[in-house]
């Protein structure tokens, strides 16, 4: 396996990481559409995860979750104008398939759908950038918040093939990995991403209660410090009493 064919199986890893955050957490479909509702009071959307609305802001959210990653992999970045060419191409995807809608609908949806995202009317592109620019800040907070959460999933990969017995050498690892099914892959990324998922719920959960106990301990102190204030100005009059006596 040469470098190439190395760099282009770990890129196809990582987009497969983001296909499957996206199904495992809909915080970024969610983002899509309230974003959405708020700027054009379209309404939220409501039904099961393949009704209209759902499917349209998650293939939207995806696509640009793909576009964020690809951008930080190249040291690019992503403009908010290919942030929204990408949201375009995945509603578009869905404007296309969906089952769930009128003929009425679908048909006016299939022509902005043919339509590249250049060419369309700028009420359309403004659309799409509201719908990236919320999926890019969701994105950029949950990576604020920790940093380590996105693993090497190529990595993640690679030494669980090792650690449980079915490579003995990286070489053998990269042979079997290249071949794998997609079944077999994403399993292992779930179980990692579940895996991660609950050593940062301990952590919060930890942190919430060292960020309880360190109120505690201020208010215990500010309490000190009020009740010794008491004792110095009580000290002080009985003092004067005394002279005054």
């Amino acid at each position: 396996m040469n470098s190439q064919d190395f760099r282009n199986l770990q890129e196809a890893y990582l987009d497969v990481y983001g296909n499957i955050m996206e199904k495992e957490d809909s915080e970024y479909e969610k983002a899509s559409d309230a974003a959405l509702n708020s700027r054009f009071g379209y309404g939220r959307a409501t039904g099961d995860k393949h009704s209209f609305g759902r499917a349209a802001n998650r293939a939207s959210a995806a696509a640009s979750l793909r576009a964020i990653r690809r951008g930080e992999r190249s040291g690019s970045g992503t403009s908010r104008e290919a942030g929204a060419d990408a949201v375009h191409r995945g509603w578009a995807d869905t404007a296309r398939t969906s089952t769930d809608q009128t003929p009425e609908k679908k048909e006016r949806r299939t022509g902005l759908a043919n339509t590249p995202y250049s060419d369309l009317p700028d009420d359309e592109k403004e659309k799409d950038r509201v719908s990236f620019d919320a999926v890019r800040a969701t994105y950029n907070r949950n990576k604020n918040i920790n940093a380590s959460y996105e693993p090497d999933l190529f990595d993640v990969i690679l030494e669980y093939l090792i650690t449980e017995g079915y490579a003995d050498t990286q070489e053998a690892a990269l042979a079997i990995m290249g071949n794998m099914s997609e079944d077999w892959r994403e399993s292992i990324i779930v179980e990692d991403i579940e895996s991660r998922r609950e050593m940062l719920k301990q952590q919060r959960i930890q942190q919430r209660i060292s960020s309880t106990e360190a109120q505690k301990r201020k208010r215990f102190k500010e309490q000190d410090r009020e009740t010794l204030k008491k004792e110095i100005i009580k000290a002080l009059i009985q003092r004067q009493q005394s002279s005054t006596n």
